[in-house]
């Protein structure tokens, strides 16, 4: 089973339904934004590269992205261990987020190849197994949920009750829709609030699509919140 994935930018918002196909501006005043050129660009404190990711890749460029340089370059993730920890500052962060808050998280992404019931990682705080946080706290993540030979936008946070062996305290949405793995890049994007399951909205290059909260269903609970990483 070959996982390699190809990430351009990550950005995370508080602005509801936040969603660019052609990429971030200045307008869009997102929280958190990581671009992969070099260490340089990655070099906000506490944020470390860990295990096999390749900077300085190639990216989305034109025609297919127009607007981005010819030389616009991207993150290899390869095979197996590799990824980015970025520090919570601390309590009530820019990247906590609870009931009320609304959240748009997008990126373009290049997976080679998934396999069908692969769920795949592409930014998320919490789940990271640090022993100083509670198991399974997900606040939220931007996943690759494959299935049908697609790879599909996909939503997951715990809610707060995060009770050990419960696994329904997990909520996920799944698109209905996706794009073949290895057919370049690609924009994904799913925006939220927080205790309003109805809010959810899906989008693949640029076009809003539809889905359905399946594993655990919608909920009105908040999700589990703490100080882990992203």
């Amino acid at each position: 089973m070959k996982l390699r994935l190809r990430f351009f930018f990550l950005a995370v918002s508080m602005t509801p339904g936040w969603s660019s196909a052609t990429g971030p501006s200045a307008a869009d005043s997102p929280v958190a934004l990581w671009g992969f050129e070099n260490k340089a660009t990655l070099s906000a404190e506490g944020t470390k590269i860990d295990g096999r990711v390749v900077l300085g890749e190639a990216g989305p460029r034109p025609p297919r992205a127009h607007a981005f340089a010819a030389d616009n370059t991207a993150a290899l993730f390869g095979a197996g261990r590799g990824f980015i920890r970025v520090v919570d500052p601390g309590e009530h962060s820019h990247y906590d987020f609870t009931n009320g808050d609304s959240i748009t998280l997008e990126s373009w992404v290049n997976p080679f190849e998934l396999t069908d019931g692969q769920q795949v990682y592409i930014v998320g705080k919490g789940r990271t197994s640090n022993p100083k946080v509670a198991a399974y706290n997900q606040n939220w993540a931007l996943r690759l949920s494959a299935a049908d030979g697609l790879a599909r936008p996909s939503f997951l946070f715990r809610n707060a009750d995060n009770r050990k062996g419960h696994t329904e305290d997990f909520h996920r949405w799944v698109a209905d829709e996706g794009f073949s793995p290895g057919t370049g890049w690609h924009h994904v994007a799913v925006s939220y609030t927080f205790g309003e399951p109805d809010s959810i909205r899906g989008y693949i290059d640029g076009r809003p699509v539809g889905g359905a909260w399946d594993f655990g269903g919608p909920t009105t609970k908040p999700p589990v919140v703490d100080d882990d990483e992203v």
